[in-house]
């Protein structure tokens, strides 16, 4: 199983990889915001210092492959068809994101619309966010085909 967690005080969350039975704990990367594992590969975000951005890694941490390189916060993750969903920017007073994919082999990137997401879901075919705008989270649906 893999899991993001803090592993130091104030610090940004990492990711661990565990066995089922609660053994074997290990710390793999460091100031992970977002994971998701798709045939046996680990997809993360991160943003530190001079490695921003989406990779690849193999289960077992030993091969690390980056895909996407950017200077925003990317959060939210979803898998569906070859492709990963993901939230791209902050918020703030003058903070925008946007909701964008990149399919597994790194090809691809697409941004798919601003939006003030939180985090995505799919339902069926439909991608789905909070909008998070004063205060409100109301559900939004985002068709990523069209």
């Amino acid at each position: 199983m893999y899991f993001m967690m803090q592993d130091k005080e104030h610090a940004p969350d990492s990711l661990f990889r565990i066995k089922t039975d609660g053994t074997g704990k290990k710390k793999l990367q460091d100031e992970v915001n977002a994971v998701t594992v798709v045939d046996g590969w680990v997809y993360y975000a991160t943003v530190s210092a001079g490695k921003t951005g989406i990779y690849k890694m193999s289960a077992d941490g030993t091969v690390n492959i980056p895909l996407y390189s950017s200077d925003q916060l990317m959060g939210g993750f979803q898998y569906r068809d070859v492709w990963i969903y993901f939230i791209s920017g902050s918020f703030g007073i003058m903070g925008s994101a946007s909701i964008e994919k990149i399919r597994i082999d790194g090809t691809g990137h697409t941004a798919l619309g601003n939006a003030r997401a939180t985090s995505l879901y799919f339902a069926g075919a439909d991608l789905y966010y909070p909008s998070a705008f004063d205060g409100d989270n109301e559900l939004r649906k985002l068709e990523p085909g069209k």
